[in-house]
C-alpha cells in the first residue's frame, strides 16, 4: 500500500541478520536498529 501511494517504508527494530534480509525481500530499502 505505501510504495503504491509513493511513501517510503522504514522499519525499526532490525537486530538480526534474519530480519533484515526479510524486510529486504518484502521490499522494504529502510531500516533502523541495533542489527544497522
Amino acid at each position: 500500500m505505501a510504495t503504491s501511494l509513493n511513501k517510503t517504508l522504514v522499519a525499526e527494530g532490525v537486530e538480526i541478520e534474519a530480519q533484515a534480509k526479510l524486510i529486504a525481500d518484502l521490499g522494504c530499502t529502510v531500516v533502523q536498529g541495533f542489527f544497522v
